[in-house]
């Protein structure tokens, strides 16, 4: 909770009015946020990235992820609001799902253009997401690409999880740096082997 306060206080919005619980007798899929809009003077925001050898800047444009629909799977709440909060302030329209069972309603109804997804989640874990979204067909979004996101992080997990059909792994945790980087990568991977 006091993490959910100090990140609140930083993207200048107030945690009771973050994504706020779906409507009324629909899915609690998350099509659109409720994040209050960035005033002109923070349209650039710059973000100090910790480094073995040196501190830097990391400059994000609040735009860097428009026109992008990211489909954020995860089963821890502060997680998942914060996560979609930080994407969404890149620009991103973002859908949050809470597990596998959302995530594939999601997918199949918005195609979005990127999955970004935890691997341990109860009753049906990212592996079968993945299996699932891939059931659906290209035509119903299945062609998606999906990163996993995991605190496996050893060699062999990552082989494993990449061998299991996911585009790349995000081991947690990770930097705003190298989540950017990665969901660039696997988006012009995933625009050339389209165009071949």
């Amino acid at each position: 909770m006091k993490i959910g306060r100090r990140l609140s206080g930083i993207f200048g919005a107030d945690q009771s009015e973050l994504f706020q619980s779906g409507h009324p007798g629909r899915s609690n899929i998350r099509a659109d946020c409720s994040i209050p809009a960035l005033p002109e003077d923070r349209r650039v925001q710059f973000v100090r990235m910790r480094s073995t050898r040196h501190s830097r800047v990391c400059p994000m444009s609040a735009d860097i992820f428009k026109d992008l629909t990211i489909l954020l799977v995860e089963d821890h709440d502060d997680t998942r609001t914060y996560l979609g909060l930080f994407l969404a302030r890149l620009g991103a329209r973002i859908l949050l799902a809470r597990n596998a069972f959302e995530a594939v309603e999601a997918v199949r109804t918005f195609h979005p253009n990127i999955v970004l997804s935890d691997i341990s989640m109860p009753d049906r874990d990212g592996f079968h997401l993945l299996r699932d979204i891939r059931g659906l067909g290209t035509d119903a979004g299945g062609g998606v690409p999906v990163i996993a996101m995991t605190a496996m992080v050893t060699d062999p997990d990552s082989a494993w999880i990449t061998n299991a059909g996911f585009q790349a792994c995000l081991p947690k945790p990770f930097t705003a740096e190298k989540l950017m980087n990665l969901i660039v990568k696997v988006l012009n991977a995933s625009d050339n082997s389209s165009a071949c």
